[in-house]
């Protein structure tokens, strides 16, 4: 089944329709509950919006959703691993978003339809509670979502990358309405400095601080953390893998011809028992599994998901009269994923997209891990196979010998594979600080330059 491309899309209008709105919500509520017109910010909100939807285009994300980029797939995976494995949290967020939704415009028609125009004291608090709204409805409400799918350690490394981009660009809009809601403090204070409209930057260390803050807790943390879980979980599943192929070669290199079959049949025994553990103790996992079965065709996967293929070995196979070796071609080819048969029942009427599953599952280390499993489990059978029908125990040994230098080639390049997927993070470590920094310094200057402009008509 290939993914579909003719349903969902988040297209570049439904971006630009999206910070429409909330500039025609902040303008359109301020002047019917204020009698005070807020056109200058919510203009400057929806320019500044432009600079998100122009980065979010450029990096592909207004592709269509049922057919979206790797990147994108994985990043859409994570959030949805994330609402899997904390379903109260995504209630609440939604919740939150139709009692703002709701709530708001029926308490707006309240207050205009039982008040006067109000005082400088009313007009300044509807304004704050306004922005406040627009920054929690715009930002705040997906942020644990955003921030659980930034620290996910099932990312690729490109995939990480980008999302740092991605959040990056939404920035400006942000920065436009909190440090706007932050200045609107100073003004009954400062209302002198409301005087004059020539552009100038004035700091607050305060505002700078809260704003900095913002970018540090919601953008570089996360990033950080979410590489340092990602090089957590790397090293274990390699050193699994490893510690796999270790005791392959151990068993297959005791000269005891009668103990292969069985050591063989116990070590698959106990590495189909990880998988279906590994499997069993992550919700996401049985996720994808139950998605894996909605497709039809077998699902894809990544020649990193088997063993490293190894070329044809000298393997002691019987040949009447002569104890000669023959050449048997061992090369693994990439495996589906096997079938599990104590599944955990899962409500097929999840509300998420197996579409996404089915395009960032190559890239998962965890389906990668289960898939070489899966493999290294038949590769397992298929030595136990081929050693029991060795009749000498003499060329039993040395056939086993044969198995174990094969399983020792794939072991160094498990090795040298690993040391070549190290995250190198230092340089979008050191531009997203920079960027954040700037925007901080910039926007803190911005907001208060903004507010000034506005706050000229606000009521004496």
């Amino acid at each position: 089944m290939k993914p579909k491309s003719d349903e969902t899309k988040l297209s570049f209008r439904d971006l630009e329709a999206q910070y429409l709105l909330g500039s025609l919500m902040l303008y359109v509520f301020v002047l019917l509950l204020a009698r005070f017109s807020t056109l200058l910010i919510a203009s400057v909100y929806f320019l500044s919006a432009q600079f998100d939807i122009l980065l979010k285009v450029m990096s592909g994300e207004t592709a269509q959703r049922r057919n979206p980029s790797r990147y994108l797939a994985e990043r859409l995976w994570a959030a949805t691993c994330f609402s899997v494995r904390h379903p109260i949290l995504t209630y609440t967020t939604v919740f939150m978003s139709l009692v703002i939704l709701i709530a708001y415009p029926v308490v707006a028609g309240i207050v205009y339809f039982s008040s006067t125009i109000p005082s400088s004291a009313a007009t300044l608090s509807i304004i704050r509670v306004t922005l406040l709204l627009l920054f929690i409805g715009g930002t705040a409400i997906t942020l644990p979502i955003q921030i659980g799918a930034a620290l996910s350690e099932n990312l690729s490394s490109p995939a990480r990358r980008r999302f740092l981009a991605s959040s990056l660009a939404t920035i400006a809009p942000q920065s436009v309405i909190l440090t706007t809601f932050l200045w609107t403090f100073s003004s009954v204070e400062n209302k002198a400095s409301h005087s004059t409209l020539v552009f100038r930057f004035t700091y607050s260390p305060t505002v700078l601080a809260i704003l900095a803050a913002y970018f540090v807790i919601t953008l570089l943390l996360p990033y950080l953390i979410g590489i340092g879980r990602c090089s957590h979980q790397h090293d274990l599943l390699e050193s699994r893998k490893k510690d796999a192929l270790t005791e392959t070669i151990h068993l297959l290199r005791i000269p005891l011809a009668d103990s292969y079959v069985p050591e063989l049949s116990r070590l698959a025994t106990d590495l189909r028992n990880q998988y279906e553990d590994f499997a069993r103790n992550d919700i996401s996992i049985q996720l994808g599994m139950h998605f894996g079965e909605i497709f039809k065709e077998d699902e894809p996967v990544a020649e990193a998901d088997s063993p490293p293929s190894s070329p044809p070995i000298e393997a002691a196979k019987d040949h009447p009269g002569s104890g000669t070796l023959s050449v048997v071609d061992l090369s693994v080819k990439p495996l589906p994923p096997r079938e599990r048969t104590n599944k955990v029942p899962l409500n097929p009427t999840y509300p998420f997209d197996p579409d996404i599953y089915h395009l960032a599952r190559p890239e998962d280390p965890r389906f990668r891990y289960l898939d070489w499993l899966d493999s290294h489990v038949k590769r397992l059978d298929m030595t136990a196979s081929d050693l029991q029908a060795k009749s000498a125990s003499a060329i039993r040994v040395r056939a086993a010998r044969a198995w174990a230098d094969s399983y020792d080639g794939d072991r160094r390049d498990l090795s040298e594979n690993a040391s070549e997927t190290k995250t190198h993070a230092l340089t979008a470590i050191v531009a997203s600080t920079a960027i954040t920094t700037v925007a901080s310094v910039f926007f803190t200057g911005f907001g208060n330059w903004l507010w000034t402009h506005a706050a000229q008509n606000l009521p004496k």
